[in-house]
């Protein structure tokens, strides 16, 4: 297996999060409230998961390894714009972190404004894996020899090692039978 098999397994996991904040938000609009543990667990799923997990293998292995070829001009264009998303994604979450602590504060008013930064969220992700799996991926790995391919997976293997993510597949399972996504 490639790095990137690795990162798109994780990317199923995130798009699952995403159905379970779609489901969430259709709920919100019905009942008129979301629960704030449900939007911590999300952030935190995000924060950890999806970006020091996930993005921090693509930042800190695959594109780092990317920077030190002679790739052409429109993979170092695609992957700056990866690298901006990340940025975007981390500003959609801060958000949200924010507008949940005004929400827990009794500020109903801030649903809306939840609700919107959460469609944003998904939105966002799915076009973001979207552009990843299938228009920079693949074709980057061109670039690399198997001896390259093989010292990325173990640094794959090496990065999970420092964290427990398995939390997260199970905090997913189980918003899922909650919400009833699957």
């Amino acid at each position: 297996m490639m790095i990137i098999g690795q990162l798109m397994i994780e990317h199923r996991l995130i798009e699952r999060m995403v159905k379970v904040v779609d489901k969430a938000l259709e709920n919100a609009g019905r009942e008129g409230s979301l629960n704030p543990l449900d939007i911590e667990a999300f952030v935190d799923f995000m924060r950890f998961y999806a970006d020091k997990c996930h993005h921090g293998k693509e930042e800190g292995l695959l594109f780092k390894e990317l920077a030190k070829k002679d790739i052409s001009r429109e993979h170092k264009k695609i992957m700056g714009d990866l690298i901006s998303d990340h940025f975007y994604g981390r500003s959609l979450v801060d958000r949200l972190v924010s507008l949940n602590s005004e929400y827990k504060a009794g500020e109903k008013g801030k649903l809306t404004e939840l609700i919107s930064v959460f469609s944003k969220l998904a939105v966002f992700y799915s076009a973001h894996i979207q552009k990843e799996d299938k228009t920079f991926f693949i074709p980057t790995m061109n670039y690399f020899e198997h001896k390259e391919h093989s010292a990325m997976l173990e640094a794959c293997k090496v990065f999970d090692l420092t964290s427990d993510f398995s939390k997260y597949q199970k905090m997913v399972l189980s918003l899922e039978a909650a919400l009833k996504t699957r």
